[in-house]
């Protein structure tokens, strides 16, 4: 059953423990409270909204588009039946359904689910690790579930490469390069080498590179500017792409630098910020577990007991302590001719996990 609706766009935020939804309540008076959550939230619109206003919340959201459908039946004729028999039926298979998944989770309300360590992180790891970790059990459901949000991740990446910082980090790089090579191949002055040195780049530089990467157009009457026809860069000056390195990329204020009769306004890169800007802008295309987290201090809550790993390190400690005894081993006749002993198998000297107790067969 699907829900008869018109062309829009829907977005997913992930899980936030911080938001509040508001709700009005009718009793004792009008009045309105908040009330915290822990889930994904969604917001339903008839179109997009421009990156640059909504720019916070499209970084934290998997948008899901949707087009007008033909459903076979409409989900609010449903619920409000009205005693026909055709979607009477419909109804009550819903509430069946609602009240076996409620005992279902009251059943499993103390199942673990295990941290994963994922090949993704930071904004991307917040949309998708709970839903990983909540079906990470079963495999066939973990893999379907791990292509389909590698597919919104891959669109995620796209609009970020598409964007003026990321292009801006590729100018960066590609000056950072050909420099390198420069200095490699002695086609630098001494004074150029040891002012500049390798992350030392001018304003006209860097603008000049940004114009050939973003098929910029001079601008009349404005030297300092272009104009880019890619989409959401537009007009470019020099007073933008100085605002864009001082807070995206962390550099100080241009300072000038004399190299023989030239004089330049030149800002400087840092590494580190830039490794760090790599770890946004270059993300994985497909979303992979790496390795699954089950060591016991990451899953066991402050102030509670957890009855199965105290079983089990019980078990662990008397199986130690049976391995380290003398063993009486009597003679019934069925051994060789020589009465050679035969070699009780041996275990290991530490157990480095709990699964590995709980798989080992008991000893006689």
């Amino acid at each position: 059953m699907a829900r008869d609706k018109d062309k829009r766009n829907t977005i997913k935020t992930g899980y936030c423990s911080g938001g509040s939804i508001p709700k009005v309540e009718t009793e004792g008076g009008r009045k309105q409270s908040n009330w915290l959550t822990y889930c994904h939230k969604w917001f339903a619109m008839e179109e997009l909204p421009n990156d640059k206003n909504m720019k916070g919340i499209l970084d934290r959201s998997l948008v899901l588009k949707f087009v007008t459908g033909n459903p076979q039946y409409n989900i609010k004729e449903v619920i409000r039946a009205g005693k026909d028999p055709e979607y009477e039926s419909l109804y009550e298979k819903l509430m069946e359904i609602r009240k076996l998944l409620f005992c279902y989770r009251l059943l499993h309300h103390e199942d673990q689910f295990l941290n994963v360590k994922l090949n993704v992180k930071n904004r991307t790891s917040e949309l998708t690790k709970p839903l990983i970790r909540l079906f990470n059990k079963s495999p066939l459901t973990r893999q379907r579930i791990l292509d389909d949000l590698s597919l919104f991740i891959n669109e995620r990446n796209q609009t970020k490469k598409n964007t003026f910082e990321a292009k801006l980090y590729d100018v960066i790089t590609h000056l950072i390069k050909e420099r390198k090579e420069q200095i490699e191949k002695g086609m630098l002055s001494e004074d150029e080498e040891r002012i500049l040195g390798t992350h030392i780049f001018s304003n006209e530089s860097i603008r000049d590179v940004c114009k050939d990467e973003m098929d910029g157009h001079d601008i009349l009457g404005k030297e300092t500017a272009f104009y880019s026809p890619e989409p959401g860069i537009g007009q470019v000056t020099q007073t933008k792409i100085t605002n864009i390195l001082k807070s995206k990329f962390k550099v100080d204020p241009p300072k000038v630098y004399r190299i023989g009769q030239e004089t330049l306004r030149c800002v400087e890169f840092k590494q580190q910020v830039l490794d760090k800007i790599k770890a946004y802008y270059e993300m994985p295309n497909k979303i992979q577990i790496l390795e699954n987290v089950t060591a016991v201090t990451d899953v066991t809550l402050p102030g509670r007991v957890n009855k199965d790993i105290e079983d089990n390190l019980e078990a662990e400690s008397k199986e130690t302590s049976l391995v380290n005894e003398p063993k009486i081993i009597q003679n019934t006749g069925l051994e060789s001719e020589n009465n050679t002993e035969k070699p009780s198998p041996t275990l290991p000297e530490t157990v480095t996990t709990v699964t590995s107790v709980t798989e080992k067969e008991p000893l006689e």
